[in-house]
C-alpha cells in the first residue's frame, strides 16, 4: 500500500483459496469473502482454523472475467487479478472506481469548457482508461507487492497472534527463528528464552534425535511435511504430544530457506486412546473370568447331576426332557438319548 500510494477509491486485497479477505486497505473488508459462500464452504473454513469462527460475509462483489467488477452498491470497478507465486489458490486482486477514473479527468473541464470539451474529455476519459488497462497490469508487477510480502516478517505477525494453534519457524540448521504467542504460552517460555535455540532443546530425546536426524533433514529438501509426531517438553517437566505439519518458504533460488509448521496438540486425544484401550483389556480379562467361573460352576453342577443318589429331570413347556441324570437312566434302564426330546406319555 504505502510503495503504490494507493488514492482513496483504490482497494488491494489479497484472498486465501478460499476467497476469504486476509489483507486490505478497506479494513471494514477484512476477513470477509469476495465470493458467496455456501454453509458447507463456511464449515470447511471454520474447520481450517485460519480465520476463527466466521461469519466471513460476502462483500459483494461479483466478478465479470478477470477484467470487470461490480458491487451491491451499483459501483463499477476496474478489476486486476494475480496468483502469488507457491502460494497455491492465494492472489492479490486490484480495484480502481471506474466512476473516479473518469471524474479525475473529466469534473475540472466540464465546468471550464462546457459541453463541447466535456465529449472531449469523455474520449479522453475512455482512452485513459484503456491505457489504464494496459499499464496497471506492468505497475502491479513493478511494486513487487508478492515480492515484498514474502520478504518481510510483518506478514507472520497477525496470523501467529490469531492462529489457536501452535507456530513456529526453523532454518535449515534447526533452530527456532520465530514461535507463536500460543507455542510459548503451551510450553511456558518466554520469547528471548527460544528464539535461536535448537528446536530440539525443546522435544523429549527420542523425538528430539528423530527429528534432528530425519524430519529437519528430509523436510528441507522437500519443503513439505504432514502429521509428523512431536513429543514437547515444556519448561515445568511435562510432556505435550503433537502432530506437525509444515511448508517450507524458499529463497529466490528455489532453495527451502525455513519452515512454517502448525502443531496439534493430541495428548488428550492419545491418553483417551490409551485409556480406551485399558478398558478394553480389562474387559477382556473380566469375560476370561467370568467364562472361567461359568465352566467351574457348570462342571460342578454336573458332577452333582452325576453322582446325586436322587432322580433329577429338566421338561421344557410341552413336557418334554431336556435333562435327566444318570439316577434317571438306572431307574428306568434307558439311555439318556432315548429319553431326550419325549414326554411322559
Amino acid at each position: 500500500e504505502k510503495k503504490m500510494n494507493l488514492s482513496e477509491d483504490e482497494i488491494l486485497l489479497v484472498a486465501d483459496p478460499s476467497g476469504v479477505i486476509f489483507i486490505s486497505n478497506r479494513k471494514s473488508w477484512l476477513f470477509h469473502s469476495i465470493y458467496a459462500l455456501s454453509s458447507q464452504d463456511k464449515e470447511k473454513i471454520k474447520m481450517s482454523r485460519q480465520f476463527g469462527n466466521g461469519p466471513w460475509e460476502w462483500v459483494g462483489l461479483t466478478f465479470s472475467g478477470n477484467k470487470q467488477a461490480k458491487d451491491t452498491a451499483g459501483n463499477h470497478y476496474l478489476a486486476h487479478r494475480s496468483t502469488i507465486e507457491n502460494y497455491e489458490g492465494w492472489q492479490f486482486i486490484h480495484l480502481r472506481n471506474r466512476k473516479a477514473v473518469s471524474n479525475i479527468v473529466t469534473d475540472p473541464i466540464v465546468r471550464v469548457m462546457g459541453p463541447i470539451v466535456l465529449a472531449l474529455c469523455v474520449m479522453m476519459g475512455l482512452s485513459i482508461l484503456y491505457l489504464y488497462r494496459k499499464a496497471s497490469h506492468e505497475i502491479f508487477r513493478r511494486k513487487s507487492a508478492e515480492k515484498a510480502l514474502r520478504k518481510s516478517e510483518e506478514r507472520y505477525r497477525s496470523i501467529y497472534h490469531m492462529a489457536p494453534a501452535m507456530l513456529h519457524s526453523v532454518n535449515p540448521e534447526g533452530r527456532l527463528i520465530s514461535v507463536s504467542e500460543n507455542w510459548l504460552k503451551a510450553l511456558g517460555y518466554e520469547r528471548e528464552e527460544v528464539i535461536g535455540q535448537a528446536l530440539v532443546n525443546f522435544l523429549s530425546k527420542e523425538s528430539g534425535k528423530y527429528v534432528e536426524e530425519i524430519v529437519i533433514p528430509e523436510f528441507f529438501k522437500t519443503g513439505m511435511a504432514s502429521d509428523i509426531p512431536y513429543t514437547f517438553v515444556k519448561q515445568n517437566g511435562e510432556m505435550i504430544n503433537a502432530l506437525v505439519s509444515a511448508i517450507g518458504e524458499r529463497d529466490e533460488n528455489g532453495n527451502v530457506a525455513r519452515s512454517l509448521a502448525v502443531s496439534i496438540d493430541v495428548t488428550e486425544r492419545i491418553k483417551a486412546e490409551e485409556d480406551l484401550k485399558l478398558a478394553k483389556e480389562k474387559l477382556s480379562n473380566y469375560s476370561k473370568d467370568l467364562e472361567r467361573q461359568v465352566r467351574k460352576q457348570t462342571g460342578e453342577i454336573k458332577s452333582i447331576l452325576e453322582y446325586t443318589p436322587s432322580v433329577i429331570s429338566i421338561k421344557d413347556q410341552e413336557g418334554r426332557y431336556v435333562l435327566v441324570n444318570s439316577r434317571f437312566e438306572e431307574l428306568f434302564d434307558m439311555p439318556g438319548n432315548a429319553i431326550l426330546g419325549k414326554t411322559d406319555y
